[in-house]
């Protein structure tokens, strides 16, 4: 839909922020890991907009801030640019919490009984969820 693709594009012009700052100040993805303690597979993943590796949202809003700070950028601006897209962090969230849940259960029947507690969104919540219906 039009809204999904604006919504993509918010996303997308914050990870372009970020990636263009880094370059634009002649700094390695290395060198933002070494500083931030962010995993350089996970800074690649902010710079592509690829959300969905991260388990839950605050993970995304977490190392977008301390990235954004890094490169002395506008903070609360680009975090207005990533709240304006809640819907679609929490989307990608749930679909990465799916894929945790089974994984503890080794059921993959399990994903259906995630659909139904959409307040199940972070690993904090599903491994142990996961844990205690597996024994």
């Amino acid at each position: 839909t039009a809204e999904k693709a604006a919504q993509r594009r918010e996303m997308a012009s914050v990870s372009e922020q970020l990636r263009e700052a880094r370059e634009a100040q002649k700094i390695t993805v290395q060198q933002v890991a070494d500083v931030t303690k962010i995993r350089t597979d996970h800074l690649r993943a902010l710079e592509e907009g690829n959300f969905d590796v991260f388990s839950a949202p605050v993970y995304i809003k977490g190392f977008v801030r301390s990235y954004a700070m890094l490169l002395k950028l506008d903070v609360p601006e680009v975090m207005a640019a990533l709240r304006q897209n809640h819907g679609e962090l929490t989307r990608m969230a749930a679909r990465a919490a799916e894929r945790t849940f089974s994984e503890h259960t080794g059921d993959a029947r399990a994903i259906e009984l995630l659909k139904h507690f959409e307040a199940a969104r972070s690993r904090e919540v599903i491994v142990p969820l996961a844990q205690e219906l597996a024994a």
